[in-house]
């Protein structure tokens, strides 16, 4: 079995060919709409095309990152065994509808495989990915599985922790591969909870404190690797009677402040595996500090992987953060991967309204293009979940076919994880094999995994078809 392979019984996909702005797949007909078009994976072909253009330009590159892009290659020749490996271990999943389906222009899609080949190929650039949903994303164990794969693209690619929030501040679940130490009293609000009202920017969470002599310290479990960074910005409300805060270390090379996007940055002149900071009251007046959200980078070739997650929040809850639009643009993603929808659907099947779940992703597709018109889209479709930890809920097939009808309006891609993870009311599946939790709508850590693991399957191998199509025409 190969990763994404198309079982040619059901869908009929003719060979792509593209040039360095151009892709086009057609597919025949499938169950899940009239005219969806998937990428099939040819590994091989992977291989056998892209090294006669890898030994052409060896040349003229860094060595490392030469062999960094071979070795993605050679991952992507060999057969799949994993997945045949999950397949036997977990005989529930359905391993072959894991890949990619474009409903739409997968032309979308160019912008960032061609980042990534150049991050592979010539040690160049950088790919940020905003990861955005509900819980299942503020809990980390997704995301942090997800970042990791997606830094394994190849052996050495350094990677960047991004976005984070330190959720402790606000009395809510931090994600375990961070710790927080704080002192002073903190308040958290979040834009999910109606009787909740803050100033909110970027992570859909705040944290604030009256307390002037408060202080945060944000740094990484020793197993949790991938945390160093050179610089970092802390998002705030900034306004007449806020707190400044600042940052305690002693390799701070330079810092500014940006009034628009209302953050503050300091770069170090070493890399730092640890954020520290505290407040200053310049003046009487000054009475609070509120945290939006942090932000850790470092320079050279990286992929980004920027998580937004709040317990409870559906696709019309982030409306109710001021500064979203603003401060988006400080990531500017390359690709995002929409996860929001478990909490919109969480309801009865008559109260479920699809219009209003499709026009409110329209609103904030439209807010992310204008930090990048280039941006491509993978939705993920819910999960099967129960509702009242008693009923199969039927929604799921309404949020899935409102994220096909989104794919083919934006010509985004949906990554189908009702199906692939076995269907309607396979989430008891999951519980049996300690995979899900006892709610039967959350994964346990080990399930957040699997799903990072299948996901990061079907990205690799459309990365690998694009790869193919590619470097085919090269002479």
């Amino acid at each position: 079995m190969r990763i994404g392979r198309v079982d040619s019984q059901k869908s009929s996909v003719e060979r792509s060919r593209c040039d360095s702005r151009q892709l086009t797949i057609r597919g025949g007909q499938r169950p899940l709409a009239s005219q969806q078009s998937t990428i099939n994976s040819r590994p091989v072909g992977h291989f056998l095309f892209a090294t006669k253009k890898f030994l052409t330009r060896i040349c003229k590159l860094k060595i490392v990152y030469s062999l960094m892009w071979i070795l993605f290659l050679l991952g992507v020749a060999i057969p799949s065994f994993s997945q045949d490996h999950l397949q036997e271990k977990y005989p529930f999943l359905k391993t072959e509808v894991n890949r990619l389906n474009f409903y739409g222009d997968s032309t979308q899609f160019i912008s960032v495989f061609e980042k990534l080949d150049k991050i592979l190929l010539d040690g160049d650039g950088q790919v940020n990915v905003l990861h955005m949903g509900g819980s299942h994303v503020q809990g980390g164990s997704l995301s942090h599985s997800m970042r990791k794969h997606m830094q394994s693209l190849a052996p050495g690619l350094k990677g960047q922790r991004g976005l984070i929030f330190p959720f402790a501040l606000a009395h809510t679940n931090n994600p375990w591969n961070y710790r927080v130490k704080m002192s002073g009293e903190w308040t958290g609000a979040r834009v999910s909870v109606k009787d909740q009202f803050s100033h909110w920017g970027i992570s859909g969470v705040t944290a604030t404190t009256t307390d002037s002599s408060a202080t945060t310290k944000i740094y990484a479990r020793e197993e949790a690797d991938g945390f160093a960074f050179t610089s970092a910005r802390i998002f705030y409300h900034m306004d007449s009677i806020s707190f400044q805060p600042f940052i305690v270390d002693q390799y701070i090379e330079s810092s500014r402040v940006d009034s628009v996007a209302q953050f503050i940055e300091v770069t170090f002149s070493q890399p730092k595996d640890t954020l520290q900071f505290g407040m200053i009251k310049k003046d009487s007046i000054e009475s609070r500090f509120i945290l939006q959200g942090i932000q850790l980078l470092s320079d050279g070739p990286a992929i980004v992987y920027n998580p937004i997650g709040v317990n409870g929040a559906n696709t019309s809850n982030y409306f109710r953060s001021e500064m979203l639009d603003t401060q988006m643009k400080m990531i500017a993603p390359d690709l995002v991967i929409f996860g929001i929808g478990i909490n919109d659907a969480n309801t009865y099947a008559r109260l479920f309204k699809q219009q209003k779940y499709e026009d409110n992703y329209d609103r904030i597709i439209a807010l992310l293009k204008e930090a990048n018109p280039d941006v491509s889209i993978i939705f993920m479709t819910n999960n099967d979940s129960y509702f009242y930890k008693r009923y199969p809920n039927p929604n799921v097939y309404k949020v899935r076919d409102a994220m096909i009808n989104l794919s083919k309006k934006h010509n985004a891609v949906v990554w189908d994880m009702f199906e692939i993870m076995g269907g309607f009311d396979s989430i008891r599946i999951w519980e049996a094999y300690n995979l899900a939790s006892t709610d039967r709508i959350h994964f346990t850590r080990e399930g957040y995994e699997l799903q990072a693991e299948l996901l990061f399957s079907a990205i690799k191998a459309a990365f690998g078809d694009y790869l193919s199509a590619r470097y085919r025409q090269q002479p």
